[in-house]
């Protein structure tokens, strides 16, 4: 009889130790919950302030970016400044999907790849390291002190656009948000 009275003691010592896990838990799940709508309604807002930037024809979406396309000109440096002024960079281009994204803008623009620390040294405008190459056939040459890449339309069908050129040509520009 003692053993059945202690068992029935631990049964419920372990019982509401449960139900306070259980507690507990169901608070953090409802934190977490809380938070995830609060994060999803501030995805939804930017969304909806590119959208509003949309009809300027100007933002474009893409997978899970959102990208400006310039209407006008600027040197390369100039290119960077606006597009930190809009909160992004110069595109970085991480994938073959992304690539044929921007050759299907059809328009030259500069990407956010540099030598202009070290001369042969191509870094995207984030300090990471060149891993894909797109290059064009003999590019980059550095011909007149090419330290600023581009991407090239109307130039044979390959999927090779990239191109160096002079940072103080004017050219178009592509930024580029983070994940949203």
């Amino acid at each position: 009889m003692v053993q059945i009275q202690t068992d029935y003691s631990n049964l419920t010592r372990e019982r509401n130790e449960l139900n306070n896990s259980y507690n507990i838990l169901a608070e953090e799940q409802d934190q977490l919950q809380k938070r995830f709508e609060e994060m999803n309604n501030e995805r939804k807002d930017f969304q909806r302030m590119i959208q509003d930037k949309c009809h300027c024809g100007c933002w474009r979406s893409f997978g899970s970016k959102y990208y400006y396309i310039s209407s006008e000109q600027k040197t390369w440096e100039e290119s960077t400044e606006d597009c930190r002024q809009k909160g992004t960079d110069l595109v970085i281009i991480n994938s073959e999907e992304e690539q044929q994204f921007l050759i299907d803008l059809n328009k030259r623009v500069w990407i956010g790849l540099t030598d202009q620390e070290k001369e042969g040294v191509w870094k995207w405008v984030d300090g990471t390291a060149l891993s894909t190459r797109n290059w064009l056939p003999s590019q980059p040459d550095n011909y007149r002190e090419e330290d600023c890449a581009e991407m090239k339309v109307n130039v044979h069908r390959s999927f090779l656009k990239w191109n160096d050129i002079p940072c103080s040509q004017n050219n178009y520009w592509v930024c580029e948000t983070v994940d949203v």
